[in-house]
Formats: structure tokens, sequence, C-alpha cells
């Protein structure tokens, strides 16, 4: 399995960030290659809530995901059901009034065989490119909105 992490401090507060994070119908806002999310169980937010989605990342990848862990301000958790095996979590920490840190760690498995050597090399390039515009677009998303609210 391969594990991506990532850490962002985050001038909002953490209620805010954490709310907007948890909000799925958000994700392909601010998510690198999300081309599609959507609840398949009609529970849209909280532990048990089921969606299917697609990413693009060189390749469209497909997953079916289930909130495993949701902990109001601190910690939202997923773990895929069917599809590509991968697993998230987004832990969020108060440093300050308005200041946030989220810590994101992502694992996931692709196929094994050639198949799976082939999706792998074609996604490689675009892995480091997601993680790094998702974390920039999370960010100024957050403070955009937060701003607004404080005018």
């Amino acid at each position: 399995m391969v594990q991506i992490q990532s850490s962002s401090t985050i001038s909002v507060p953490t209620a805010f960030a954490f709310d907007y994070v948890t909000d799925f119908t958000l994700m392909p806002e601010w998510l690198y290659g999300i081309q599609e999310i959507r609840c398949i169980n009609g529970i849209p937010n909280g532990v048990g809530s089921r969606y299917e989605g697609a990413i693009k990342l060189g390749a469209t990848l497909r997953s079916a995901i289930e909130i495993t862990a949701h902990e109001p301000n601190r910690l939202l958790a997923t773990e895929s059901r069917a599809g590509i095996v991968n697993q998230s979590s987004w832990q969020f920490r108060e440093l300050a009034e308005d200041l946030t840190e989220i810590h994101t760690t992502i694992d996931y498995e692709l196929p094994g065989g050639l198949a799976g050597r082939l999706l792998a090399k074609a996604i490689e390039p675009f892995i480091s490119i997601g993680v790094a515009s998702s974390e920039r677009t999370l960010r100024s998303n957050l403070e955009v909105r937060f701003q607004a609210l404080t005018r």
C-alpha cells in the first residue's frame, strides 16, 4: 500500500474547516481530479455515510467509500468498499482561535500484475501534483470563504 501525507496550516477556525471538508458535495471544489462524487445511501454525513466517486489522475479511478470515523472538529476518516482500495483521514488541530492545522493521510493500493503496474505508471506523475494542488486550493477556499463571512 502506498501512503501519502501532508499538513497545512489554515487561517480559519477549526469548526469552519471541519464543516467544509466533511461536506462531500464541496469536494470537487478543492480535491484535485475529482470528477464526481455522490451519496449512495441517503446519509450525507457521519459514520456509515457512503459515497461513490471518480477521480482522474492520469487514468480515471472509481471507488465507493464509507465514512468510518467522524469526530467533530477532530477527525474524518474514510475507507473504500469497492473499486480502488483506499483509506483517507483528515485530522484537525486548533492552533489558535482562527488557526487550524489539517493533517491528511491517504493510503491506496492498485491492482497487482501488469494492469496494476501500467496504472501505477499512468497516475504516478499526477499524485504529487494532486496533493500540492489540493492543499493550496483547500487553504485558499477556506480562507476566502471565512473572510467573506467575517466582513
